[in-house]
């Protein structure tokens, strides 16, 4: 059907742009489901696309439509994770919590990275939407997810809406296209 088709291509491109975004944020590293590694920042940003205590506590949490598993993970894992991130790391350092540092691993199963993963695309096609119907465009995405202006960090925009391309155009037409 028409509706199964838009939507199919409605999630490849939110599946393109979450890509996008974890080939800035850790694409560099072997495992990307860690805390930040920007020392002293004071954030629990976390996982392949850095998600942090913010974004799933604040206004619109409830219309971004995640399912109760969802809703359940991001209550009983996530946002407690979030707190021990912000209670550990940094110069307050307590010997055994290091997991909890700047850099490091928290506590998520291969279970939890699934749920991460659906988790943030949901909140991703929540957010780019919500711009999108204000008029944006993929910078506004951007400079609303990441919350630095293209000035402050072209290397992150310029990541992202180069991967975005290259993603949307292998999507369309096949990795034959390179």
């Amino acid at each position: 059907s028409i509706c199964k088709s838009i939507w199919k291509k409605i999630m490849s491109e939110i599946d393109n742009l979450y890509k996008a975004i974890a080939f800035a944020e850790t694409g560099h590293l072997q495992d990307p489901y860690i805390r930040t590694q920007a020392r002293g920042t004071g954030s629990s940003a976390y996982g392949p696309v850095q998600i942090n205590k913010a974004a799933l506590t604040g206004p619109g949490y409830g219309d971004v439509g995640f399912t109760p598993e969802e809703d359940k993970f991001i209550k009983e894992k996530y946002l407690p994770q979030m707190n021990l991130f912000l209670k550990y790391g940094g110069e307050d350092m307590v010997p055994g919590m290091e997991r909890y540092d700047y850099g490091g691993a928290g506590d998520f199963t291969e279970e939890d990275k699934v749920l991460y993963d659906n988790m943030a695309k949901k909140l991703m096609k929540f957010e780019y939407d919500r711009v999108m119907k204000r008029g944006g465009n993929l910078d506004d995405f951007i400079f609303a997810w990441r919350g630095e202006t293209k000035d402050k960090d072209p290397r992150y925009y310029d990541e992202v809406k180069d991967r975005f391309l290259v993603n949307n155009v292998t999507t369309e037409q096949g990795s034959d296209a390179f």
